[in-house]
Order: structure tokens, then sequence, then C-alpha cells
């Protein structure tokens, strides 16, 4: 049993070796795709929202953009844009509350929901000189993926403001703080990983099962193959082993083919299919080491030399198997076994059995064989047996009762044949 825990362990080690090494190999991958799919989503989002907010600036107010410096208010043909205007605008325009907003005249901060840690807004700075030169000289978006605004990593996105004479007079910018996005990314990748646990932790149980089930199996078989290896034939495959539909149920299927050749070979007699000497004299120890009180009966074919003279060895062997047949069903009738002891002669066991019924079944066996009739080619073969029987007694060994069956046997003979002698 130590081997057949072993062979679990190695196979559920392996198993969690193959599935940690996978499920970190895809947990990484996974990552570093999660980081940049968050990343990109979150710039994504910061030019929706930026184009979003300069479309509605752009519906709502007609005109060009115009920046009164006396009154530091930036204008759109003849209305003004307050700071208050622009913090109602951007909550108008439904995005995350995490996203932060600023319009830019030139490359100043003139109106922006940006703030220090004191609170303190971010009006007057101004944009990252990379943002500037890009949307001024081409007139076209600028998406980052990492910038510093006051003091802040963001993604976001600038979009120029142009006039109707296509001058870029301004920016419009949408971003989210760089640990925000990140923190959705982290967010998705623990989900991630929990999804990979998950799956390493139910397919190492399945695992465990199915090699609990698997040694199980080859345990079963093993033991079976002991049993043959010290030609002992009782005992049988579990059903589930025999059934398994792989190549443990193939070994297993084979080995009880090798079996029950094996037992034909040592425990049976070639020509009748009863036991041999050694097979029965096994069985008979068995009874006597369990302490079970048995009848022995020896039996002879009568003139079975001349069966042989008369009619020839193979008409011989045709009469020998046909009495062995009649001698095994009576004997597995009544739960015992028989043998064939040697030449014609034959041993029959009966377990737990009284002299009376001892009686009545030999008595029935010798009419069964007197009744029958043997073919062999054209001819019609006919024979009888002699019997003697004798209850075995406790103080007596197995070969003394037999011994004294067979002179029981010797006794009929002499007395004529074709009968029982009983004691």
């Amino acid at each position: 049993m130590k081997k057949g825990t072993s062979l679990v362990v190695r196979i559920i080690v392996m198993v969690c070796m193959t599935a940690v090494i996978i499920c970190i190999s895809v947990t990484a991958i996974g990552s570093l795709m999660i980081s940049y799919v968050s990343s990109n989503a979150a710039m994504e989002e910061a030019r929706n929202a930026a184009h979003t907010l300069y479309d509605y600036y752009n519906r709502s107010y007609y005109g060009d953009y115009t920046y009164d410096e006396s009154l530091e208010m930036l204008k759109k043909g003849n209305a003004a844009l307050p700071l208050n205007e622009f913090r109602k605008n951007i909550t108008y325009i439904g995005c995350s509350p995490d996203m932060d907003f600023t319009i830019f005249w030139g490359d100043m901060r003139i109106l922006t929901s940006i703030t220090d840690s004191k609170g303190n807004t971010a009006i007057g700075t101004k944009a990252p000189a990379k943002a500037v030169s890009h949307v001024y000289d081409t007139g076209m978006e600028y998406s980052f993926s990492d910038v510093v605004v006051n003091g802040r990593n963001y993604v976001g996105c600038y979009i120029p403001i142009i006039n109707s004479d296509d001058r870029v007079v301004g920016m419009v910018f949408a971003g989210k703080p760089l640990d925000t996005a990140k923190r959705t990314a982290r967010r998705m990748t623990l989900i991630f990983i929990i999804v990979c646990c998950s799956i390493l932790i139910i397919s190492l149980i399945v695992t465990f099962i199915y090699s609990q089930k698997m040694v199980r199996a080859l345990a079963d078989i093993k033991g079976y193959m002991a049993d043959i290896a010290e030609c002992d034939f009782k005992y049988e495959l579990d059903t589930t082993t025999y059934k398994r539909a792989d190549e443990i149920g193939d070994i297993a299927r084979s080995a009880q083919k090798l079996r029950h050749n094996l037992r034909d070979l040592i425990e049976l007699d070639p020509l009748t299919g009863l036991m041999n000497r050694r097979s029965c004299r096994r069985n008979i120890d068995q009874l006597m080491a369990q302490g079970d009180s048995y009848c022995v009966a020896m039996g002879d074919i009568d003139y079975f030399k001349k069966v042989n003279d008369t009619y020839g060895h193979a008409a011989g062997d045709e009469v020998l198997k046909g009495v062995a047949a009649l001698i095994k069903e009576c004997a597995g009738k009544e739960g015992g076994f028989a043998s064939r002891w040697g030449g014609e002669e034959f041993l029959i066991i009966f377990p737990k059995m009284s002299y009376e019924r001892m009686d009545s079944v030999l008595t029935g066996l010798l009419d069964s064989v007197r009744a029958a009739k043997f073919i062999s080619g054209e001819h019609e073969i006919k024979v009888t047996m002699t019997i003697g029987g004798v209850i075995h007694k406790n103080y007596e060994t197995a070969d003394l009762t037999i011994n004294c069956a067979d002179s029981l046997l010797y006794e009929g003979k002499q007395s004529g044949r074709n009968r029982i002698v009983l004691q």
C-alpha cells in the first residue's frame, strides 16, 4: 500500500508542478495583457471624454474661442465660460468620477478639475511641452499612457481646440490618474489569479480522486497476481477494476484470462476438467484448517481396461469424460468437489454431510452412471462404478481417511463391483 500511496503522491506532484508552471506563465502573460488592455481602455475612455466635453461646448455655445486676459475669462462667441459652469458641464457629460478635465488656452490651464493634495486647483499651470508641440504642430490629438500633471502621473488625451479659421488656439484634456488605472488592472489581475488558483485546486482534487481510483485498481491487480503466483485461484478481481475502459482494464482482463488458463493447467485434469490430486489436497487441507467435517468417497469405473481393449483408448477417454461430468454435477449440487485421483479412479469430497445423506447421494450417482450411455463413433458404451465412502473423523489425517475410502472401494471390487460400500 505504501507504493500505491507514493504513486498517488508522484502523480499529484507532477500535475501540481505542471499546473503551477502553467498558472504562473498564464498569470504573468495575463497580467501584462490586463495592464496593456487597462491602459488602452483608460486612454480610450479619456479620449472619448475629451471629445464629449469639446462637442458639448460646441453645441451649447456659438462662435470662436477667445480669452479675455483682463478678466482671465475664456469665452466662446459672446458667452463666458466660468469655472463653475465648467464644473457643471463635466458633471453633465457623465464620465467616471475619477476622470479629470482641463481646458487650455495656448499651453496654460484656464479651466481644470485637477487639484493638488491640499485641494488647490492647477489653474495657471502649463501643459507638457510634448503635448503642446504635437497638438499645435499637427492639429491632431495626443494620447499618452504616462504623463505628469501637477505632480501626478496620468493616462489621458489632449485634443485641439480649433476656431473657424482652422487655427489651434487651445486644448481639451481628459485623463485618469495612473494609480487609479493601475488599481483597476491590479483588481482584474487578482481576479485572474483567483480563477487560476481555483482551476489549479479543482484540477488537483480531480487528479487526486482519479489517481486514487487508478492506484486502487492497480493494487487490486497486484494482489490478484500475487495470489496467482502462489497458485491461489479463489479470489476474483473487483468488478470496477475489471470493467474499466482503459489500459488498466485491459491488464485486468488479461490477468483474469491468464488466471483461468493457469488454473486449468495447474489445478485441473486436462482430460476430465476435474481437480487434479494437488489442488484437491489443497482444498481438503483448507476444510481441515477451518475445522469443517466432510465425507470422502472413492469411485472406480468397473472393468475400464476392457473398455479400452474393446473400443480403443479414444472411446475410453469419452467414458472418462462422461463419468467425470456426472461426478462433478453430483459434487457441485452438494457444495463439494471432485478429483481425478488416477486412471479411472475418482475422489469426491462432500463437506458437512451425514452418513444417511452420503448414502442417498452416492446411490443417486451410481444410478446415473448405470443409466448413462457414452457414444464413441458408432459404439454405445455403458459402464458401472464401485464406490467406497467414509466420514472423516477429527482425530484422523486426511491421508488416513482417503486410504480408508480406498480400502472400502477395494472391498466393493472384491465383493462383485457395481455397488457402494460405506463405513
